[in-house]
């Protein structure tokens, strides 16, 4: 049986950690909304105060409003990114150089995109029709090998449909984003889609190549290509590098495991309320 990687074992668990606590969250929720609306037109508002349930379940409410605005986030900024690449590539994209164009087409990249910029980076976009975008400042900062490595690691993530399964890992941790250790496999998902990559690199070109790019990238002062070539990110894939195994996964940190429990016993408390004040009525409309 096939392991599987850290990437996605850490999305696999995020992704039930969600959708099972969401299905709670949503289903107390609705009955929270009808029985509040009920009891409000019965008794008035004052039965906010004097409903033992209340508190907790207008809590509840406030937490999937914030839930809603958590989980909107990453769907702009993909919304936001599309936009930018598009503009990018009309107003400043640049014909591919027959080199360039050969490179990708040995790697299996099938929609590359070269724009003038004069920062060295390199990224995949695009949830179902994966495109890579490089910049003219990384053909001048890689030699023939490394751009090579480059553009194979890109071709990996639009094999692997990277920038859809990371959305996916960014729209389930704002919808549990009351329990941090979601924030935790959300950055294991994404450090897993870049030693997958990697590896691929590495199977193909061997990992002179690949560690030369990521020496040369990490050097690049630019949010962009630090978020992936900088930190602890850097020193799991020089370690992957060295060993040649994925290194194994790390844990979250005790705070993140304490606001986790945290998180827990409050939605714990929330849920408990909408029952309370579910049955309550439930039991004065039976009398």
């Amino acid at each position: 049986m096939r392991r599987l990687t850290m990437g996605t074992r850490a999305l696999t668990v995020l992704v039930a950690m969600a959708g099972s606590t969401g299905a709670a969250v949503g289903l107390a929720g609705c009955c929270v909304i009808m029985v509040l609306g009920a009891l409000i037109r019965a008794h008035g508002a004052a039965v906010l105060v004097t409903n033992p349930g209340a508190p907790g379940a207008l809590a509840l409410l406030g937490l999937i409003v914030a839930r809603a605005a958590m989980t909107a986030r990453p769907l702009i900024r993909a919304w936001q990114l599309h936009r930018w690449c598009l503009h990018s590539i009309g107003q400043r994209g640049v014909s591919l150089p027959l080199a360039l164009r050969q490179l990708a087409a040995d790697a299996g990249i099938r929609r590359l995109h070269l724009i003038a910029d004069d920062t060295a980076a390199a990224f995949t976009v695009g949830l179902v029709r994966p495109r890579v975008m490089v910049t003219t400042a990384l053909l001048a900062a890689l030699d023939h090998d490394e751009l090579a490595a480059v553009l194979r690691h890109e071709a990996e993530h639009a094999r692997r449909r990277d920038p859809l399964r990371l959305l996916v890992g960014q729209v389930a941790q704002g919808w549990v984003f009351f329990l941090p250790v979601a924030e935790h496999l959300r950055r294991q998902a994404a450090l897993g889609a870049e030693l997958a990559a990697d590896r691929a690199a590495v199977r193909h070109h061997g990992p002179r190549p690949v560690a030369g790019a990521l020496v040369r990238l990490a050097a690049v002062p630019n949010s962009l290509t630090a978020a992936f070539v900088g930190g602890a990110t850097l020193a799991a894939r020089v370690r992957q590098l060295e060993t040649g195994l994925e290194p194994a996964a790390s844990h979250a940190s005790r705070r993140a495991r304490a606001l986790t429990a945290a998180g827990t016993l409050a939605l714990a408390w929330m849920t408990l309320s909408a029952a309370i004040i579910t049955l309550s009525t439930a039991s004065s409309c039976m009398a």
